[in-house]
């Protein structure tokens, strides 16, 4: 599971390397949490369920509950979750506890927080570092003429001159796939963010204000 504007693209050259090759399970499963890449809200949580972390946990059992994933099991494995994936990993686990589903055997946790993360100090670090600012620089994006995304490379210059590295800016256009629009003074097509921004906000501002340490001690003794 990816972190914050990831995708499953992410994860597709570790799961089969370390997972599939390394471990030798037969099959491993990367997917975009609610509001990234290909996902949108579940239509099973509509209505019902803010996007926070705990329903980014509860899409994951809903996965593991469809027709198509029964040769895997009713949960995976091993779960792992990188950054925000990792929390989402975390209350995975209380759930299955709290409701008697079958645990992972192992949950893999890379580059997370359990605990809160204070936006205050995020805000406070060079852009690139900054979540908070990074994902503002995005949505800021919506509010700019519409020629803003008349391509990628638009797209691209709009973000490096919010002062972000052209590392960092190009880690979060691939995030950019085409519109059906046709933007008539290049004859190109115009460009979109796969991910829903305002979706992504939420999760980050729920991931920053959950805390998770007192579930790990105790399920840790």
């Amino acid at each position: 599971m990816h972190g914050i504007l990831g995708s499953k693209k992410n994860f597709r050259t570790a799961a089969k390397q370390i997972i599939t090759e390394k471990f030798h399970f037969d099959t491993s499963v990367t997917l975009d949490h609610r509001g990234h890449g290909n996902s949108t809200i579940p239509p099973i949580l509509e209505g019902t369920s803010l996007n926070t972390v705990s329903s980014c946990a509860e899409d994951i059992h809903h996965l593991f509950s469809q027709q198509h994933m029964k040769l895997i099991g009713n949960t995976p494995m091993v779960l792992c979750g990188h950054s925000f994936g990792g929390k989402v990993a975390l209350m995975y686990l209380q759930h299955c506890i709290v409701s008697g589903r079958p645990l992972p055997r192992h949950i893999w946790i890379l580059d997370s927080i359990p605990g809160l993360y204070d936006k205050s100090l995020d805000s406070m670090q060079k852009h690139d570092s900054s979540v908070t600012y990074v994902l503002e620089s995005v949505r800021r994006l919506y509010a700019m003429p519409s020629d803003v995304f008349r391509s990628k490379e638009s797209v691209v210059q709009a973000l490096l001159s919010r002062d972000i590295s052209n590392a960092m800016v190009q880690w979060i256009a691939t995030n950019l796939v085409p519109e059906e629009d046709i933007d008539y003074a290049t004859k190109a097509k115009r460009v979109r963010f796969s991910f829903d921004i305002n979706t992504i906000v939420d999760l980050f501002d729920d991931f920053c204000g959950l805390d998770m340490w007192d579930f790990v001690h105790d399920f840790a003794r």
